[in-house]
């Protein structure tokens, strides 16, 4: 996992470091992970990769990272097509405040077109599918490593119990033009009794510290407060607090958390992905491939890493392995295993036909 890359360095080791020295542990990532994402180092002369990035921070960090490997397996340049944004204002690159993403445009080569690699239409939307990027952890952990700006006084102050939960609102909710009636799913999150469950749990064993929840626009928003949201039951019953760091503050704080535990959505699979906790929780639902409203749950399934506690969250709220999933009859379960085949089908691997790269 993550925390094999970075070589023993945590941000355990720089207790309540002071903002002033924040160089210091951005120093000692930087230190251990550099090595594993040189960026073009090699021979470039084939053109350049156009990427059209969509959808938010998390939607993003998984198209740039399989655009990314795809680019140096080839031998391309790469840079963004879409300089605007629905609203035809300047894109924003959201995942610009990573320290290594980086993009290089090849001007005096051929422009190779955007839909050369077979994109989303073979690929999966937005190329979430853990096949593609299982063993290039150490990769996106130096592609994805912070600036001073993905920091925060409250990652430094983590407790080794502290707990950061990401809680995502339903989207119906936040957004109205995605409700729409019955194409909509109503479970796009977990229930109360998921997070109580977990976090019980570590009560019950003298485990649980300070429990934070963090959501994807925690400093620009406010959830709604009533009596039967889960995050006020949250703070009632857990004292949980909001983090209300920026989107890339609280993503580093929950990739950093001792025990995270995630909803369903990218933000949280990624966290998961880029995790150097000792524990994480993911929800899915045994009854449907999905997760959240639009995509596949079971095409993100992790299936090799153990820290990784699996929870029904519809049906039982039990903890399962990735094993003990995938040994259910399950719709879920089949459709995890009848993801390799869709992949084989089609040269959707990011390194397939061009060099491997250590």
């Amino acid at each position: 996992d993550v925390r094999t890359c970075l070589q023993g360095v945590s941000v355990f080791d720089f207790p309540l470091l002071p903002e002033p020295r924040w160089d210091e542990y951005l120093s000692a990532v930087d230190t251990s992970l550099s090595k594993y994402c040189d960026f073009f180092e090699f021979p470039r002369d084939k053109g350049t990769l156009m990427v059209v990035f969509r959808g938010r921070m998390a939607n993003v960090i998984l198209q740039y990272l399989w655009v990314r490997i795809k680019a140096d397996a080839m031998g391309w340049g790469l840079d963004v097509m879409n300089k605007k944004n629905q609203k035809n204002q300047t894109w924003v690159n959201p995942i610009a405040h990573f320290r290594n993403v980086l993009f290089k445009r090849l001007d005096s080569a051929p422009i190779v077109p955007a839909s050369a690699p077979e994109a989303a239409m073979h690929c999966g939307p937005h190329y979430q599918h853990y096949d593609y990027i299982r063993n290039e952890r150490c990769l996106s952990a130096c592609l994805f490593s912070p600036r001073n700006d993905s920091l925060s006084e409250r990652l430094f102050d983590l407790g080794p119990n502290d707990v950061v939960i990401h809680y995502r609102e339903p989207i119906e909710l936040m957004v109205a033009y995605m409700n729409r009636g019955n194409s909509t799913r109503e479970d796009t999150v977990p229930p109360f009794s998921y997070y109580y469950h977990i976090l019980d749990g570590l009560r019950k064993r003298g485990e649980l510290g300070t429990v934070w929840i963090v959501r994807q626009h925690s400093k620009s928003g406010r959830f709604k407060r009533h009596p039967d949201t889960t995050h006020y039951k949250l703070e009632k019953e857990f004292n949980a607090q909001l983090a209300k760091g920026e989107s890339e503050q609280d993503h580093f704080l929950a990739r950093n958390a001792p025990i995270f535990i995630g909803s369903f959505g990218t933000y949280s699979w990624t966290i998961a992905y880029l995790s150097s906790g000792r524990e994480i929780h993911l929800p899915y639902d045994s009854r449907l491939k999905a997760g959240s409203t639009w995509n596949r749950w079971s095409d993100l399934f992790m299936d090799d890493d153990p820290r990784i506690k699996y929870h029904d969250c519809f049906v039982t709220n039990e903890s399962q392995t990735a094993q003990e999933v995938l040994a259910a009859d399950t719709v879920f379960a089949r459709g995890v295993v009848a993801r390799a085949k869709g992949v084989s089908t089609a040269n959707c691997m990011p390194r397939k036909g061009g060099v491997q790269l250590d």
